[in-house]
């Protein structure tokens, strides 16, 4: 494995390459979960017959999905909007 990565080496497509988190935090009984991206988590158990099985907990951000189209759709008029109106994210408070 080389020591570092060139990002401009033609064979890594980083055009449509992206970021992914995935987090699940233990505490008291209680599990929070959260996801970003193209990621899930999933939980791993013992079912009846004593095999593994494993459930999804979470669901892919994958911008195909109905829920995420409107998502995506919402966040681009906001960003088009504050772009128009000369708004510059770095002044908010």
């Amino acid at each position: 494995m080389p020591d570092s990565i060139s990002f401009s080496e033609p064979t890594i497509e980083t055009d449509f390459s992206g970021t992914t988190f995935t987090c699940a935090v233990i505490r008291n009984n209680k599990c929070v979960l959260c996801n970003i991206g193209d990621s899930r988590t999933s939980l791993g158990y013992r079912n009846e017959s004593g095999g593994i099985a494993a459930k999804s907990l979470t669901i892919d951000h994958k911008p195909d999905l109905p829920v995420e189209k409107v998502s995506v759709a919402h966040v681009k008029k906001k960003l088009t909007e504050s772009f128009r109106s000369g708004e510059n994210r770095s002044q908010r408070g």
